[in-house]
């Protein structure tokens, strides 16, 4: 899993919007919202929606031990201000590591295999601006301080339900049982398996 997360990491970049945020975390990508945590963005572009491209370059650490995933990520920001004087404009760019912890649980039911994962702890652990808009002032360490508390507030909502992740099994394979063993950097995998000769059946009949 560690090899994984490393694949996975190697430049991760993805937009977020507003179809993609819960309606419960009531978040709302303009700057009248963001300006809480950079203050100066609605003052600098007025009110205008803004859109953030968010990446992870790598991770540089990540651990296994106990059901608890820990690792640090060098994460990225950029953020843009939609339908400014001209045109989208860049506000800035946001560089930092982060700190993330995740509790994993693997189970099984009659349509696979699946993980439930929830984040008890995401932090920003430094936080550096750079290409920041002419005129927009801004101060790292009161931004980090009000994100992380974002954060807290942010994983509370999203851990009631977690998210799943899993791999589905046809209908004819019969889980027999699942075992999992977490060691440090490890976790051990054991799946047995058996046929439904129904359900099997049905492929040829």
């Amino acid at each position: 899993i560690n090899s994984g997360a490393y694949a996975l990491s190697d430049e991760v970049d993805f937009v977020v919007s507003n179809d993609k945020i819960p309606p419960a975390l009531n978040i709302s990508l303009t700057t009248d919202y963001f300006d809480g945590y950079f203050p100066g963005l609605k003052a600098t572009f007025g009110s205008k929606p803004v859109s953030v491209e968010f990446t992870i370059p790598d991770v540089p650490e990540f651990h296994i031990k106990d059901k608890l995933l820990k690792g640090k990520l060098n994460a990225a920001f950029s953020m843009k201000v939609q339908g400014a004087a001209n045109g989208d404009v860049k506000a800035f760019d946001l560089a930092g590591a982060m700190y993330n912890e995740n509790n994993v649980t693997f189970m099984r039911n009659d349509t696979g295999v699946y993980a439930h994962i929830t984040v008890p702890k995401l932090e920003m652990n430094t936080l550096k601006f750079s290409n920041v808009h002419s005129g927009l002032n801004l101060d790292s360490e009161a931004s980090r301080a009000k994100l992380n508390k974002l954060f807290v507030e942010l994983m509370a909502e999203l851990n009631k339900k977690g998210s799943y992740y899993g791999y589905p099994i046809p209908k004819w394979v019969a889980l027999e049982s699942i075992d999992v063993v977490f060691k440090e950097e490890v976790i051990e995998l054991g799946i047995s398996t058996g046929i439904k000769y129904k359900e099997f059946r049905k492929i040829f009949f």
